[in-house]
């Protein structure tokens, strides 16, 4: 089976013309990473919330996902990503673009990525020839969707239980990262816990290879 292979064209890292941004999301912890690296090499780096709400309780802005206020990612220069071994789950997981947990079950790939073009690929595709094809990217795409929905998941036991009263964000509360509201009430997992999980990849692509 042909494995996808990327050919640098950089779309993934750049707008269409016919949108502001290329729509990169990320979660607080790596959002932090950024903004570190962003400092250090003297990069303007913008990024503002995507998903959040407002915590009416705590009076609190919970902020679930961040996105890149930037037309283009201020980390690509000169046709190259300049921080590749610390890019977001999602730049990983490109050009996968749902795992099928928010979608039915349905594994949705990229229509711009010229590498997805070259596959031709055709009709439904199970997720073990995805990860054939694919590799790592999917597994990604799966980390960052079960990430979410363990996440939505979690406030919406704490809104059942009368822990938050949540509704749609104000942008009038300070801010605060939803993972790391989460992790003080110890139901999500610490920042240390979340990088290392995205070294476990091998066993979760053992588990998908056995279906």
């Amino acid at each position: 089976m042909q494995k996808f292979e990327c050919t640098r064209c950089g779309k993934c890292c750049t707008s269409l013309p016919d949108v502001t941004s290329f729509g990169m999301v990320v979660f607080g912890f790596e959002a932090k990473k950024l903004a570190q690296i962003a400092k250090e090499r003297n990069i303007h780096l913008d990024l503002q919330p995507s998903l959040a709400l407002s915590d009416e309780k705590s009076k609190q802005e919970l902020v679930i996902l961040q996105k890149f206020n930037h037309h283009d990612c201020p980390f690509y220069k000169d046709h190259a990503c300049t921080i590749y071994e610390d890019r977001p789950i999602l730049c990983h997981a490109f050009p996968i673009i749902t795992a099928g947990l928010f979608s039915d079950g349905e594994i949705i790939k990229s229509a711009y990525c010229p590498g997805n073009e070259k596959l031709n690929l055709k009709g439904a595709t199970s997720i073990k020839e995805v990860i054939k094809v694919y590799g790592e990217s999917y597994l990604y795409c799966y980390l960052f969707e079960s990430m979410l929905k363990e996440v939505k998941e979690n406030l919406n036991n704490l809104a059942h239980n009368d822990e938050i009263v949540p509704n749609k964000a104000k942008n009038v509360y300070p801010q605060l990262d939803a993972l790391e509201f989460l992790s003080q009430k110890e139901l999500f997992r610490k920042e240390d816990e979340l990088m290392h999980e995205k070294k476990t990849l091998a066993e979760t692509k053992a588990i998908f290879e056995e279906l």
